[in-house]
């Protein structure tokens, strides 16, 4: 018995559903504002390295930008962090604070925000 999986007759299962739920994580929530020298960032480096699989990042971005090399290493640990992070775009997203934005997992914006690459 063929059973149809949304509204779109391409996408058709044969085997009954199988819904798996994951183990409850941890959430954290980070506030990036200006971005400064990477010394200011140790517990986010921290947190991104020891996050788990079913840990959720959430990163409130309000930032007209910052430091380079802050950026590089940011960007780094978030993309090779096991957990999902989901960047939340809150008032300015420029510059460096863009960037980070586009490196994360999942996105939420926010109404009359102003974002600048």
């Amino acid at each position: 018995m063929k059973k149809t999986l949304c509204f779109d007759d391409e996408i058709v299962i044969d085997k009954p559903l199988k819904i798996m739920f994951a183990p409850i994580g941890n959430e954290y929530d980070v506030f990036l504002y200006e971005i400064k020298e990477p010394e200011y960032y140790q517990d986010l480096f921290y947190l991104l390295k020891t996050a788990s699989e079913n840990d959720v990042v959430n990163v409130h971005i309000n930032s007209r930008g910052g430091d380079a090399d802050t950026l590089v290493q940011l960007r780094t640990y978030m993309r090779e962090t096991d957990a999902m992070v989901v960047a939340h775009a809150e008032g300015m997203v420029a510059s460096a604070g863009s960037m980070l934005f586009l490196s994360c997992n999942a996105w939420n914006v926010y109404p009359n925000i102003s974002f600048m690459c």
